[in-house]
Formats: C-alpha cells, sequence, structure tokens
C-alpha cells in the first residue's frame, strides 16, 4: 500500500514538474519577439520596404527524424532618422509579400541596425490560444484516464 502511494507521489511530482517546464517553454516561445523588441532602447515604428522573398526548401533528413520545415527569407529596406538607408532580414514561415511591398517595422533609433517586424511581435501574440488549446488537448485525455483508470 505505501509503495502504491509513494508511486502516485513520483508519477504526481514529475507530472507537475514536466508541465512546469512545458509551460516555461512556451512562455519563452511566445515572448521571443516581445522581449528582442523590449532590447530596443527607443524604439521608432516605420514603414520599411521589401526587398526580396527568398523561398528556402527545408530537409528532410529521415535518418535522423527530424525534418526541416520549408521557410522565407525577408530581407527589407527602411530609412532611419539620418535619413540612411538600412537593411535586415528575417526568416518567415510564411509568404509576407513580394518585392516592393510595405512592411511595418520598429528600429532602435539609438542603434538603427537593430529593427523587427510587426508580423514578427504579433506571432506570440496570436500564438498563445493554439499553445493553450494544445494544452487542454494534452492535459484533459491525461487527467481524465488517470482518474478513470487509477481506481
Amino acid at each position: 500500500m505505501k509503495d502504491q502511494k509513494l508511486m502516485l507521489a513520483m508519477i504526481i511530482s514529475i507530472g507537475v514538474l514536466a508541465l512546469i517546464l512545458f509551460i516555461g517553454i512556451i512562455i519563452f516561445i511566445c515572448t521571443y519577439h516581445t522581449r528582442i523588441y523590449k532590447h530596443l532602447k527607443k524604439p521608432v515604428k516605420v514603414t520599411g520596404i521589401i526587398d526580396k522573398t527568398e523561398y528556402v526548401r527545408g530537409s528532410n533528413d529521415y535518418s535522423g527524424g527530424y525534418e526541416v520545415p520549408d521557410y522565407y527569407i525577408v530581407t527589407y529596406s527602411y530609412t532611419d532618422n539620418t535619413g540612411q538607408r538600412r537593411t535586415a532580414s528575417f526568416q518567415w514561415s510564411k509568404n509576407i509579400g513580394k518585392a516592393g511591398d510595405k512592411i511595418a517595422l520598429h528600429y532602435d533609433s539609438q542603434d538603427p541596425q537593430d529593427s523587427i517586424a510587426d508580423c514578427q511581435l504579433k506571432y506570440g501574440k496570436n500564438l498563445w490560444w493554439k499553445v493553450l488549446i494544445a494544452l487542454a488537448v494534452i492535459l484533459v485525455p491525461s487527467i481524465f484516464i488517470a482518474f478513470y483508470f487509477g481506481k
């Protein structure tokens, strides 16, 4: 009887620790771009121009069991507060435009080369509800199974 209670306590402890770790990783992922934005000392919002969007096909490394997804490299340019033209790029999972399209972004007026696109900031905000659904899909059946079969 004591062994069963000890085993149950260990399983619950490991489950709680795994849940805390999972939530911590999700918070880290969802706030990544916001932390970059907060790194900008004096952010200025401007409209830039997409210079090019390059499609990169992911790789299929079946021997390692990992598949790198396809992505786009978006290169954009903007004019800073001194009138100098700046260029930057980022990877994105979907196409956000073609060459010549406008893109909203923020750059640091003290270090104008540091910038982040508006779509990157919105990504983390839109990710929260998907994470909550995924968490519910994982937790609800697990709790149901634990209580139903744990008797």
